[in-house]
């Protein structure tokens, strides 16, 4: 146990007098019996190495490396657009947005019949607002004490680059935005108490646990001289109630850790042995970040969204009459549900959702549109030093378009006799299978998915269709400054 004492020690911390992380300590010994007091003291000495190591520089520069760890080792953040736009390189969507700020530029259709190109902006308000008061973007990963619950809560924007400089065979568009999504995370990584778990789970290098230990034990009578005078210190704190005892020992372990921490940054015995103890922590920090942030990915994620497509508006009467000048089919709405379960190095992924018109156009069937279900399968293949681990990807859907995709009749001429009309029936069942290749860089800020989309149908032809796709994805979480 006095190992990862060793190891914060070495830190230097820059303000030892944080010890609210002691108070089930200290309370055990404030509510001791004179018999149990010496055995209560003893356990708060063994047990402050692990917990100390968590107030190194008040936790952050800890909590910045489990930041870092849970953003570069997350295979299942989401900044691209959904399978339905103009470009897409995904058929399921993942349970989580950029913690901060995302911007993704995909080229070629998933599920639409003309591919274009779209800018999908995503943006999580209160961890802008979080990063930015603290100057540390690790405030605005989940589960921190700012604005926890508003992090949940991420919006994104749709933008098809395509539709209003050249119209497609069916329509011309009006603008560019086609898009808007609210994403809520109905669960979310916890990381509020990795800091203690990790100097819980310290002492993995046992050649350099053993030469600390040593030193707190035999070796250097500095250290064994504060280690006797902390337990006297802290026997002698008297009071006449449980309050009086309590705010006595908050004193003097508040002193002691400051002695400690000027030891180690003026002690001329002690001096020599910041270095290895330097070289220790960082090593055993960096090894059991990670290890915790694997656990905190290894569970069930969980996300909601509803979605307002804006469909495109025609400029001009089109050639086989499916629209008039000025038209636009009904606004979409979708309600989406995302879930993951993270078994490293493998994701499993799954999308259920329902599309409805807006409104009811004569000879409609209702408003209801389609449903579909989706689901994939992430394998997290060798990682790039300083770049993150490579993805890839295997997706499938299923779904019923339940009627006309723009929610009125679509019309052809006839090939023998083109002054003659016929109603097309575009309804019907739709199939699909991607696969996709994420190639990660600067830690996976940035990433590049490249996928190929087998399909039976698009939503405006009967007729299979194979699809290849590119983007380009940026996460502005680690750009931000973190301390």
């Amino acid at each position: 146990m006095k190992v990862v004492l060793a190891i914060l020690l070495a830190c230097a911390m820059a303000s030892a007098a944080d010890i609210e992380i002691f108070t089930r300590d200290l309370d055990q010994i404030a509510n001791a019996t004179p018999d149990n007091r010496a055995a209560a003291v003893d356990r708060l000495m063994n047990k402050m190495p692990q917990v100390v190591i968590a107030l190194r520089s008040e936790t952050r520069p800890i909590r910045s490396r489990i930041v870092r760890e849970y953003r570069a080792l997350r295979a299942d953040s989401q900044t691209g657009a959904p399978a339905g736009s103009s470009g897409s390189t995904s058929l399921v969507l993942q349970p989580f947005l950029a913690d901060i700020f995302g911007i993704s530029f995909e080229a070629g259709s998933v599920l639409k019949t003309v591919s274009g190109s779209t800018i999908n902006l995503q943006i999580k308000p209160a961890g802008i607002f979080c990063a930015a008061r603290s100057e540390d973007s690790s405030e605005a990963a989940p589960d921190s004490d700012c604005l926890d619950f508003w992090k949940r809560v991420g919006f994104s924007f749709a933008f098809d680059q395509g539709r209003s400089n050249a119209p497609s065979q069916l329509v011309a568009l009006e603008d560019d935005f086609s898009q808007a999504r609210v994403h809520f995370d109905l669960l979310q990584p916890f990381l509020r108490n990795a800091e203690e778990e990790v100097a819980n789970s310290l002492g993995s290098l046992s050649e350099g646990a053993a030469e600390i230990t040593l030193q707190f034990t035999l070796a250097n009578p500095t250290l064994m001289q504060w280690v006797a005078e902390t337990r006297t210190a802290l026997l002698q704190v008297m009071g006449a109630t449980e309050a009086e005892r309590r705010a006595g020992l908050e004193m003097v372990w508040s002193a002691q850790l400051d002695k400690l921490q000027a030891l180690f940054r003026t002690n001329p015995a002690v001096q020599p042995l910041v270095p290895g103890f330097e070289k220790f922590a960082d090593q055993a920090i960096e090894a059991n970040a990670r290890s915790i942030i694997l656990e905190r990915l290894q569970r069930t994620n969980f996300a909601a969204e509803v979605s307002w497509d804006r469909p495109d508006v025609a400029k001009a009467n089109n050639v086989n009459g499916i629209v008039v000048k000025g038209q636009r089919p009904p606004d979409l709405i979708t309600a989406r549900l995302i879930y993951s379960r993270n078994y490293r190095p493998l994701v499993l992924t799954a999308n259920a959702e329902a599309s409805w018109f807006t409104e009811t156009l004569p000879g409609m069937s209702g408003n209801f549109r389609n449903w579909l279900v989706s689901a994939s399968a992430t394998f997290l293949l060798k990682e790039i030093p300083n770049f993150g681990k490579t993805t890839l990807s295997f997706s499938g859907l299923i779904g019923d378009l339940h009627q006309q995709p723009l929610g009125f009749d679509y019309t052809v001429p006839l090939p023998d006799d083109p002054t003659q009309m016929v109603k097309v029936d575009l309804s019907g069942s739709i199939r699909a299978f991607n696969t996709k290749l994420e190639f990660p860089t600067a830690n996976k800020s940035v990433t590049i998915p490249v996928s190929f989309t087998y399909t039976n149908r698009t939503d405006l032809q009967k007729e299979t269709d194979v699809k290849g796709s590119v983007g380009l994805t940026l996460r502005f979480d680690s750009f931000f400054p973190s301390k």
